[in-house]
């Protein structure tokens, strides 16, 4: 055996330090491109898978709210035709030029006081039964002054609770013996100042009222006011009280008459364009010498179809103010540059 056979085989000069640096250097562009393109792709389709899912949703969504819409609009049509036949059928027949007997009106008023009362002013009708009521005289059976009384207070009681639920209206007692009388009802009142210079006091009532309500952003905001509401003079004829009412944080003033059937969703004063207040007169009796008054402030917002806004105030909360112009201040020396 000769002695080259025996020597052992060289190692191979193949995975050597530089071979081995030269093969990271060439394979890293390709693998790092290989990777971002795997990661863009993989992006891009959940990108994609997110964005039909989005769509999906969305349109179930508007599906669900169309749907919801519809049902609501076809439940007011039906809610509408169904008042417009109860309405056309109680009218003729309370408008009828045949004679009626007092009931049937009272039952056809009652009909109309629990279905319309929110959109229609009922007082006329009210006073027309009230009247037919005291021409009887001794005739007259005392159950229909009482079911008449019974309607209008359900009424009043309805749309108080509903004008002001945080803060229900309390009573307010009136002493109607210390409220000065008109002679005739074709006279008018004594002035209130005429009254302080003859050194007979009004009776005054100071009511603190408030409602809740929220801001632009959502946040809770407590409305309050204080009013002074004093008590000019009496009609007892026709059981009704002359009433001046002010704000004292504004100082405003308002006079008006107030009967037992004036409701408050349709006699109702503004005092500002989010602003609402009613007086509603609960009892008249002279036999007690007392009357019972309330008084409700609320949103407009609560005040219903009856208390449509302005055109110039629905475009003034549609319209959007300009962007402010950021004025920036002139470099220094630029004043007295200009003034040279």
């Amino acid at each position: 055996m000769s002695e080259a056979d025996t020597q052992p085989a060289a190692p191979s000069r193949f995975f050597t330090v530089d071979n081995l640096k030269w093969l990271i250097e060439k394979l890293t562009l390709p693998l790092m491109l290989a990777a971002i393109t795997v990661v863009f792709q993989w992006s891009a389709n959940q990108r994609s898978s997110d964005e039909i899912a989005a769509a999906n949703q969305r349109a179930q969504d508007e599906s669900r709210t169309r749907l919801y819409t519809e049902l609501l609009h076809k439940r007011e049509d039906a809610d509408t035709a169904v008042r417009r036949a109860v309405f056309d059928k109680l009218m003729d027949r309370y408008l009828s030029p045949a004679p009626k007997d007092l009931d049937d009106k009272l039952v056809a008023l009652e009909l109309l006081a629990v279905n319309f009362h929110d959109s229609l002013n009922l007082s006329p009708l009210f006073w027309q039964i009230d009247r037919q009521i005291t021409s009887l005289g001794n005739r007259a059976d005392p159950l229909l002054r009482e079911h008449l009384s019974r309607v209008s207070q359900g009424v009043k009681d309805r749309q108080m609770a509903f004008l002001a639920p945080e803060d229900f209206a309390k009573p307010l007692p009136v002493e109607l013996a210390a409220v000065p009388s008109i002679a005739l009802p074709t006279e008018g009142c004594v002035a209130i100042e005429a009254l302080a210079q003859a050194g007979q006091g009004a009776s005054t009532l100071q009511v603190n009222a408030s409602y809740a309500d929220s801001d632009a952003q959502g946040a809770p905001v407590l409305h309050q006011r204080r009013f002074s509401v004093a008590v000019d003079c009496k009609d007892p004829l026709q059981q009704r009280l002359r009433l001046i009412v002010t704000d004292e944080a504004t100082s405003r003033r308002w006079i008006f008459w107030v009967d037992l059937y004036d409701f408050p969703l349709v006699t109702f004063t503004p005092l500002s364009r989010d602003e609402r207040f009613a007086l509603v007169l609960d009892r008249y009796d002279d036999g007690f010498g007392l009357a019972w008054l309330r008084l409700a402030y609320f949103p407009a917002s609560r005040s219903g179809a009856k208390d449509k806004p302005h055109v110039a105030d629905v475009m003034s909360r549609l319209s959007i103010p300009p962007p402010a112009v950021e004025t920036k201040p002139p470099p220094a020396g630029a004043e007295r540059a200009a003034s040279r």
